[in-house]
């Protein structure tokens, strides 16, 4: 059995990455999966956790082996560079795992997870009675801005970003309207002046599952609206959100996605995704440049091959 932890004091996006990939490496080397989930942000999501798991190891926690895990297993940590170097490249030693491990990381790397797309579609579902259709429109492209903890750090997106992909959305509709969805309104508000806001933020019902991320207090409604607006709809414009990512990856009606090229760094990257392995190679997915120039994924991973190898 391969076993791990969603981190109790993670976000709900990055709690899916360690399920999902947990699930996805159990599955190619034909072991039982468990997974231990205190502290889950997301019980709308219908997981099936495998195997009962008691053992919970946070992200930078060590680990001593038991009777139930014989090994331990971190992925390989590459450290992010100011400016130049490799980062987040897929870990092979997740292909050969041994029996009875116990793994630990961060894993949002697409090189994990893009031949299971379909299965893990099957695996990310919710009750039909929560999913919202409202804006899945031709009309209508929902924007997803993460501020909250985002505004203090480098992912945290510039208004500039997500008025240039408004404005290519309309270069090929100019009909369409926008809606946010949002963990921070007064942000939204602030950066996106006099697009509604619609879903989480806007409801009187609160998520008792969210609690804080990082220093941010997060004060909306039920998490599970925005996921399934950004799941059913037909165009979108993300930022480097993880939970902005499940639901538009596993969306079968999407038509086209605005998202920040070099994802974590788009403010500051001269050619170097973080993660290196970030970029969804999906002809629906476009990529936003500061300079306003929008790239397909293809083009994206030529020119990140050709920058790695210049180095």
């Amino acid at each position: 059995m391969l076993a791990a932890s969603i981190h109790e004091h993670a976000g709900l996006g990055n709690q899916i990455w360690r399920y999902v990939c947990c699930r996805v490496f159990a599955d190619r080397l034909g072991y039982d999966y468990g997974i231990s989930h205190p502290g889950w942000r997301g019980p709308f999501l219908n997981l099936d956790w495998g195997k009962d798991v008691k053992l919970n190891v946070e992200q930078d926690s060590d680990f001593s082996a038991t009777n139930e895990f014989e090994h331990y297993y971190k992925e390989k940590f590459e450290p992010f560079p100011e400016v130049h170097g490799e980062v987040g490249r897929p870990d092979e030693k997740f292909l050969d795992l041994d029996d009875k491990t116990y793994i630990n990381g961060v894993f949002q790397r697409m090189g994990y997870i893009e031949d299971y797309r379909e299965d893990i579609c099957k695996w990310l579902t919710y009750d039909e009675e929560l999913k919202i259709t409202e804006y899945a429109s031709d009309n209508i492209c929902v924007i997803q801005l993460r501020g909250g903890d985002y505004t203090t750090g480098h992912a945290m997106l510039s208004p500039e970003y997500y008025h240039n992909a408004m404005k290519r959305m309309k270069e090929n509709n100019p009909d369409i309207e926008f809606v946010i969805v949002t963990d921070d309104k007064i942000t939204a508000q602030r950066m996106i002046p006099g697009v509604p806001v619609v879903g989480s933020a806007v409801s009187e019902e609160k998520d008792e599952h969210q609690g804080n991320i990082s220093w941010y207090k997060y004060p909306g409604g039920p998490v599970s609206i925005d996921y399934s607006i950004l799941n059913t709809a037909k165009y979108a414009i993300i930022s480097a959100s993880t939970f902005a990512f499940w639901p538009v990856w596993t969306n079968k009606d999407l038509i086209n996605v605005i998202a920040p090229m070099y994802w974590f760094d788009w403010s500051r990257s001269d050619g170097w995704w973080r993660m290196q392995d970030s970029i969804v190679d999906d002809d629906k997915w476009l990529w936003l440049h500061r300079n306003g120039d929008l790239y397909r994924s293809d083009t994206c991973i030529q020119l990140r091959d050709e920058y790695y190898r210049s180095k």
